[in-house]
Formats: C-alpha cells, structure tokens, sequence
C-alpha cells in the first residue's frame, strides 16, 4: 500500500505533510503522510481536501491534504509545540540567532542556550536556531564563557506562527483558511465523497 504511494511522491520530489483537524474542525497538528494513510485507514478521519497530482491507488483516492477527526479530541489546556528544526526555523525566522546567516533545514541546528548537560532544559525558551559554525563555537558552553550574544530573546511560539508557516509553500497555501476560527466554522461540512 505505501509503496504506490512513495514511489508516486519520490518521483515528484513530493514528500507532502497533511494537515490535522479535530472533530469540530480546530487544528490540531500538520502530520507526515504516512500517519494521515493509517488514520485514514483505521477509518478515524475524513476526507476534507485532496492534493490534486499524488494519486493512492490502494484507497482509489488522492492523497489526503487535510483530514478531520471524527470524534472530538480534548486538548489540554496550553497544549505547546514539539520543538523541532522545522519549527524552531520559523519562530527564528530562518536565522543563525547567534551570526544572522540564512538558515534552512539542511544547514540549521538546535542550540540549547544553557547546554542539557549544565542543567538547561529542553523548552522553547533555551532553544535557538544556530548555523552550524556557530553551534561548535558555542559547544558545551553558556553564552557568556563563549563570549556569544543571542539576537533575539527566544520565546514560546502560538499555533498561528507555527501552521502559517506551511502556507508559504503552493501546495499548502489553501490551509490558511482554517487557521482562524471564523474560517474552520465556514469550512464545516460535508467530507469530500468517494461513493
């Protein structure tokens, strides 16, 4: 079944993500493909939007780009982001908070401000985005005994920072509409059909 599917994707260079709502149509995560074939399969989600070019023949559907729930999941209150390279560039805005230099997901890595193994936790706000040069400089240091500065005081990115970052790409433009809750409530309605 992933095979099809893989070899579709690879030969376009597409690895697409798929966009996670819950069931009454609030974000909840953007997941790999794989997991979106699994729920879909598990019959857990519907079917709100397709991409149009990657085709899974094993379900006679496209492959899914937004699914919804179809049961409500309760999220605790203050639910945060996993901090990951993706999403850490995009609070960082793509740059070395150390030099300023360009980053991107081939040449970023995560900085923990006050190293783990000096007692520094792994949250939002001991994290930055570092280009590898300054990473190794920085080592196993604290900012003061590498003589390093941040730019930007880091902080614990909303939920708007982290998914419109996705919209940036064409293929993921249309889910801007259910980042606000006006538009997840306009969008409520039927599953797309496969009948």
């Amino acid at each position: 079944m992933h095979n099809g599917v893989l070899e579709a994707q690879k030969a376009k260079g597409q690895m697409r993500s798929v966009l996670l709502l819950n069931g009454n149509w609030e974000v909840l995560d953007v997941i790999h493909w794989k997991r979106a074939l699994l729920l879909l399969w598990k019959n857990k989600v519907r079917i709100c939007e397709e991409f149009d070019d990657v085709a899974i023949h094993a379900f006679g559907v496209n492959l899914p780009s937004v699914l919804a729930l179809k049961r409500l999941v309760v999220i605790p209150f203050g639910r945060r982001f996993r901090i990951n390279k993706r999403n850490l560039l995009l609070r960082d805005k793509h740059q070395c908070q150390y030099c300023g230099c360009h980053l991107n997901m081939g040449n970023a890595t995560i900085d923990h401000i006050t190293p783990q193994s000096r007692g520094g936790d792994h949250i939002w706000r001991n994290v930055a985005a570092a280009c590898r040069a300054c990473n190794n400089r920085k080592d196993n240091k604290t900012l003061k005994e590498a003589g390093m500065h941040l730019r930007h005081r880091p902080y614990t990115p909303s939920k708007e920072l982290v998914y419109v970052g996705y919209t940036y790409k064409p293929e993921y433009q249309h889910w801007a509409q259910y980042f606000t809750s006006e538009g997840a409530k306009s969008l409520m309605r039927e599953p797309v059909s496969h009948e």
